[in-house]
């Protein structure tokens, strides 16, 4: 019997990030469109810019977030002969060896000049095409970096995952 892991994005986090983008998308067109309604074009820059360059900004943050989460990975399918990513807009299944390396990289991200965070997302490196970064949407990146390197260095054999 071949044995299965399977590892699940929270769809909580999932259903949020696209109800955030699409209300930022939509409340930048309001805002831009609101700016732009009845005013002379000669007019719009001395008294509007503002609202403009705002709704402008909010359409592309919730773009950015809609399709972020769209390329994200959702669920990952581990057994022993291939793991498979699985997204909403696709899937790739990747054998031991089609993949060079399996890396936890850490980064500091910076919200403000005093504050900061360090994260951290488990990056797989195939033969060919580019990285595939697993962000935190999928639980805690340590124990996802250690599942997936006991599958990869040791192939076909049973593997006690830390999560069962």
């Amino acid at each position: 019997m071949q044995r299965e892991k399977i590892i699940k994005s929270n769809s909580f986090q999932v259903i949020a990030a696209y109800a955030a983008g699409v209300s930022f998308a939509l409340f930048g067109i309001y805002l831009t469109n609101r700016a732009l309604e009845d005013i002379p074009i000669d007019k719009i820059l001395e008294n509007n810019l503002n609202n403009i360059i705002l709704g402008i900004f909010l359409i592309a943050l919730g773009l950015y977030i809609v399709v972020d989460t769209l390329m994200a990975v959702q669920k990952i399918i581990i057994t022993s002969e291939k793991i498979s990513l699985i997204g909403s807009i696709g899937r790739e299944e990747l054998t031991h060896e089609q993949i060079l390396d399996i890396t936890l990289s850490s980064f500091r991200q910076y919200r403000s000049r005093f504050r900061s965070k360090t994260v951290r997302q488990v990056v797989i490196q195939p033969n060919t095409g580019d990285q595939i970064k697993l962000t935190n949407r999928l639980g805690n990146p340590e124990l996802l970096y250690e599942t997936l390197i006991a599958w990869w260095r040791k192939p076909n054999r049973n593997i006690h995952f830390e999560r069962d």
